[in-house]
């Protein structure tokens, strides 16, 4: 007669067993924290494997009251710098034996708020990683104070001392544009902007404008055209190109927001036999993949959005801290043909074709 009887699944105290070691160091091991000697881990280790062991989330989670879950939570999600966050952020919150979800917000939709609350009551999360410029709205924090949230929050425009928070130096990053442009004899700029009440746009147009008007480019001089971001993308960039090359006199130089909107001028200016950077140099902000698909090859800031999203993820995977903390990482010019003409082609780090 066959045995019909469904092999029992291994437990934490199975491994512990079978390892000559506590349940807790077990765990430990699963969920690749720290606290164990090097052999010890190996040996545990390759235990857990022969065993097919495998964590149990939902009990863990139970008897500790949490839920071992941190969302991601942002107002669009094809963003790209949502995609440098999350990459880096899945693989810290999964060393600590985390798991991480997305969640996307739109304002503009009625009961979007009510909406979010109650998919937080169905799955509720540990904490969460708000991105700009949802983390400026006060409605969305308070929410999250009140269902006991701990949130960290990616450059805050409005109450920066509310919670932890990631900065990159964006004000740097767009003087290290305007003074490239400038390098290379442009005196006639653009300027597409991201969207009102967003830190990075705020701060970036403010940066370009200050540095012009040291060079003797007084603001009133400088068109500004604001786009944004989160509706429409190329095709708001075609239209905010469009508007401000209208314009007399014509820019030469345009600083874009961010990349996709940079991508999205040097398309439109092809599309009206125009180039750059011969006729109009076209500069972005974000260092985007897709910038160096684009012909030509888009100059940019790079933002370090990966190191941000890991430095939110070890705050929120571990205690919290007795008062918030406000973290500013930097940025680098990556010049590209965008700009300058005579730069060849870039694969990566000493890797370009002239």
């Amino acid at each position: 007669m066959p045995n019909t009887v469904k092999s029992r699944r291994p437990t934490l105290d199975d491994v512990a067993a079978r390892a000559g070691v506590s349940a807790k160091t077990v765990a430990r091991v699963a969920n690749g924290e720290s606290g164990v000697g090097d052999a010890t881990r190996e040996r545990v280790s390759l235990i857990i494997r022969e065993m097919n062991f495998r964590i149990n989330h939902s009990a863990r989670a139970l008897a500790a009251s949490r839920t071992y879950s941190i969302a991601i939570v942002t107002g669009w999600v094809p963003a790209y710098y949502i995609t440098q966050m999350f990459e880096a952020a899945e693989r810290i919150s999964t060393r600590h034996g985390f798991q991480l979800v997305l969640r996307q917000i739109d304002l503009v939709e009625p009961g979007a708020l009510d909406s979010f609350a109650a998919a937080l009551r169905r799955q509720p999360v540990d904490g969460a990683l708000v991105t700009a410029p949802l983390c400026d709205d006060l409605a969305l924090l308070d929410l999250l104070e009140n269902e006991g949230i701990r949130y960290v929050r990616h450059s805050p425009l409005h109450e920066p001392e509310r919670s932890d928070a990631v900065y990159s130096e964006e004000a740097h990053g767009a003087r290290l544009v305007i003074d490239h442009l400038l390098e290379l004899g442009h005196r006639r700029f653009g300027l597409l902007t991201g969207p009102s009440g967003h830190f990075s746009s705020a701060v970036r147009t403010e940066s370009a404008l200050e540095r012009l008007a040291v060079a003797g480019i007084a603001p009133a001089e400088v068109p500004v055209v604001q786009i944004s971001t989160n509706s429409g993308g190329f095709k708001a960039s075609f239209e905010a190109t469009a508007q401000i090359m209208q314009t007399e006199p014509r820019p030469t130089a345009l600083f874009c927001f961010n990349d996709l909107v940079a991508a999205g001028a040097v398309a439109y200016l092809q599309s009206i036999g125009l180039s750059a950077p011969r006729d109009v140099a076209v500069a972005g902000f974000g260092n985007a993949d897709f910038g160096l698909l684009t012909t030509p090859q888009i100059t940019t800031v790079r933002q370090p959005n990966a190191e941000m999203a890991v430095a939110a993820m070890e705050w929120l995977t571990s205690s919290p801290a007795a008062a918030p903390r406000l973290l500013t990482l930097p940025v680098d010019l990556i010049a590209r043909a965008s700009t300058n003409g005579r730069i060849g082609i870039d694969f990566g780090p000493g890797d370009s074709v002239t």
